[in-house]
Parts: structure tokens; sequence; C-alpha cells
């Protein structure tokens, strides 16, 4: 009968190879998990959401479902994380209400003030500096970090043309066609980068104030936003992720923007006259800290045996690589990235001393789902951060053990890397049969990893 600490023991077991990126194209998520395509509107809502509740101040990362009880009856639920920051609930119910006027202002045709495309109804501009008020704080916490405003500052310089001595300097023939190529780009996009350029240096000036200013500085700010979005697409998009450095592809670039750009998709949702939306939902939020407990589990091959036989060796070579990438560059302290600690003397990967790991917010709501009843077990379920290995498999198991039929986002090439997380543990209240069915999914990739590692 399997554990939970079996589960602590196998998800530390597969740490060692999906920490290394090795043959992460090798494992798949469930075809059950796939959301049906006939609810975009539907579903592209609860994504637009989960995304503005994390810049909520105090959150990291929200997860959400909808489920309708019956006709006409509607609960929003929603997992904040790691725990529910103060006026949550209140501010959640105030977006609602903005939302359903921004509805209700488009179908009774009430027009912008002013034409152009950064014209707002009263109800859409209440939307817009409601939501950057609150949540600017956060937006600018992650667009002013040392990573941010260097591929800001990248950005700034782009229109600055390639000189011939870069060309020479490459003696290699494929790299000088390549770096003349992206000189002749860059001489037809000169203006569009230029554009760029500018809207990138108002940017980075406009991050480097504590607040936005009055209700028309707000707005500016916003439709600066859209613009730098506006602006690399196309041409210019495909010449900045060719061949320009910076730091992370230009998606991780806008995920600076995340937040203005969030409230142009949800503008956007409330003029579709088709998206079904209920303006009474209910609102429960849950606590993900209530279930909480300390991650503990050492990297050995001995609960593995039974299955696999011996591994000739293969798991001491594994450990030996994991220590490299885990202790830090310079400083000898064991650490891993997910805020995991590595002992290398007990191989023993736990949760910081007085941090235990939260249990993740997409399981909190699926359990909290399957546990009460409430409503029938399935549902999308979004999140604002990549779904990681572990949470995949979790409602895949619930999914084929509990005949449930819950969906979620799995077309990220990142889903199965678990140094992207926190540490993830299973929820205490899982029953046996879920139990059972996540730790036979998780040996059944680590069997995997291991024949494709001894391959290499």
């Amino acid at each position: 009968m399997a554990s939970s600490a079996d589960i602590d023991a196998l998800i530390a077991a597969l740490l060692s190879y999906v920490f290394q990126a090795f043959h992460n194209d090798g494992l798949y998520a469930d075809s059950s998990l796939e959301p049906a395509r006939s609810h975009t509107r539907s579903l592209s809502l609860l994504d637009s959401l989960v995304v503005l509740l994390a810049h909520h101040p105090g959150c990291d990362v929200v997860a959400a479902t909808a489920q309708t009880h019956q006709p006409g009856q509607t609960s929003l639920y929603l997992c904040p994380s790691p725990s529910i920051p103060p006026g949550f609930h209140d501010n959640v119910k105030q977006w609602v209400s903005l939302f359903s006027a921004m509805r209700k202002d488009f179908a009774e045709g009430v027009q912008p003030e002013r034409d152009g495309d950064d014209a707002f109804s009263e109800s859409e501009k209440h939307f817009i500096l409601y939501t950057l008020r609150l949540c600017y704080p956060t937006m600018r916490h992650h667009a002013t970090s040392v990573g941010g405003l260097w591929a800001w500052g990248r950005l700034s310089e782009e229109s600055e043309p390639l000189t011939d001595v870069d060309v020479e300097v490459s003696e290699w023939e494929w790299e000088r066609k390549r770096m003349e190529e992206g000189r002749r780009l860059r001489e037809e996009l000169v203006d569009d980068l230029r554009h760029l350029s500018e809207l990138a240096q108002t940017f980075v000036q406009s991050v480097s104030q504590q607040s936005l200013g009055n209700d028309e500085a707000v707005l500016r700010f916003y439709a600066l936003c859209v613009d730098i979005r506006d602006a690399m697409k196309g041409p210019v998009l495909e010449f900045l992720n060719e061949y320009v450095y910076l730091v992370c592809r230009i998606d991780g670039v806008l995920s600076y923007l995340r937040l203005p750009l969030v409230v142009s998709s949800l503008v956007a949702l409330s003029r579709d006259p088709k998206l079904h939306f209920d303006d009474q939902c209910a609102i429960v939020v849950l606590d993900p800290s209530l279930g909480s407990r300390p991650f503990s589990a050492k990297m050995t091959e001995e609960h593995l045996v039974a299955r696999f036989g011996e591994l000739c060796g293969i798991w001491e070579h594994a450990v030996r690589e994991f220590n490299e990438l885990a202790v830090v560059e310079g400083t000898g302290n064991p650490e891993c990235r997910g805020e995991l600690q590595w002992n290398e003397q007990e191989r023993l990967l736990s949760s910081p001393a007085g941090r235990p790991a939260v249990v993740h917010p997409e399981v909190i709501l699926i359990q909290h789902l399957v546990e009460n009843g409430e409503g029938e077990k399935k549902g999308y379920i979004a999140c604002s951060e990549v779904l990681c290995y572990a949470s995949v498999r979790y409602a895949g198991a619930v999914n084929s053990a509990l005949e449930a039929r819950f969906t979620m986002r799995t077309d990220d090439c990142d889903w199965c890397r678990l140094e992207s997380v926190a540490p993830w543990v299973m929820p205490d209240a899982a029953g046996q049969e879920v139990v059972d069915a996540m730790k036979e999914a998780l040996l059944q990739d680590l069997e995997f990893l291991v024949q494709e590692w001894l391959r290499m």
C-alpha cells in the first residue's frame, strides 16, 4: 500500500533526472487532461483571471476553477499561494463587479469618451485604474529585478546597427552569414526597432517611479504597455528572438507586462457577446497553508530495487551529477532551485527548516472538489504559472482512480521540470486509490528515464 512518504521518495528520485532536463520531451501528460476546444472563451476568462489575481499583493501563484451546480448558479473557486493575503476576497468581488459593469455597458451600447484605440468606456476606465493601482507594486517588483532591467535596457539599444567589425570577427562561414543576415534585417527594420527602443526607454522611466501618478498617467502607462506588445510582433519579434540576447526570449520579456496585457485581454473578453459569465457567482477562496507540511526524502535506490532490480551503478552516477548541480557555485552551501535543500552526506532532499512545503494551489482545488463532493468531479483548472510535473501526474491519477474529468493546460514544454517550482507534496486527505495511482505513474516515468539514461 502506497503512502505520502512513498510519493515524497519518488519525487526525490525523479528530481535527479528531471532537474538535469534529460529526456524531458519523453514525458507526456495524459490525454484526458486536455481541455475541450469548445469552451475557449470560458477557459480564456479563467486563464486571464488567475494571471490578474497572481499580481494581487501577497500572491505568488493563483489557481481557479468554476463549477456550475445547477443552471444559472456558478461558484468560482480560487486558491492563492502561499496563503490568502489580506483583502483578497473583497478585491476579487470588486473585480467581478467591475467586469460585470464593463459587460453591461457594452451590451447597452455605451460609447467610449473619445475615438481611437485608447478609447475606454467609463466602466473600462474604472477597471483599468482599479487594477493597476492595486497591483502595480507587484508588477514593478518583477520589472525592476536585475534580469528585468537588463533586458529592458538591452531592448532600448536595438536601434543601433551592426558594424562591419562585428561581421568580420567571426572565423566561421555560417556565423558570418548569420551576422550579415542580422545586419540586413536590422537595416530593414530600423524604424520599427527605433520606435520599440523609444517605447522601452519610456517603460524603464515609468517603472522607476514608486507610483504611476494620476488617472491620466495610469491610462498612459497602460496604453504604453499595449503599444510595446504590438511593436513586438511579426518580423520584429522574429528578429529579436533570433539575433538579440535578452536573458530570456521575448515571451519572457513580455512576462514583465503580464498585468496590463491581461487587463487588455479582460477588457476584450467583456466585449464578447458569446462569453457566458455569471455576474452573481459565489466566490470560494481556499487556503493552501492549512495543508502545509515538511518535505523530506532520501535519494536512494532501495525502494526501487523491487521494480527495477540492480541499477548497475547508474544511481551513484545520477546522485553525483545532481550534487554538482545542487551546490551553489563558489559557496559550497547546499541549495537547490525550487526552495529545496540538498544534504550530500545524508543524501537528503528537504524543505528548509521552519518553511514547510505548501500544497500547490491547483492540487488544493482538485482535492477540495473531490473531498467535499461539490459539483461533479470535473472542471478546467487554470493556474497563473506553468504547471509542474507532479501536479500534472496528480491530476491524471485523480482522473484515473476516481473516474473524474479534470483538465488543465499541459502544452508548455516546461511542465515536467520540477526545479522551477516549490517543493511538491501530496495532500494528506488524498484517497488511497489516488496515492496508489500516483505512485504507479511516478514509477513508470522513473523507469522510462532510467532506461533512457542507460542508453546514453
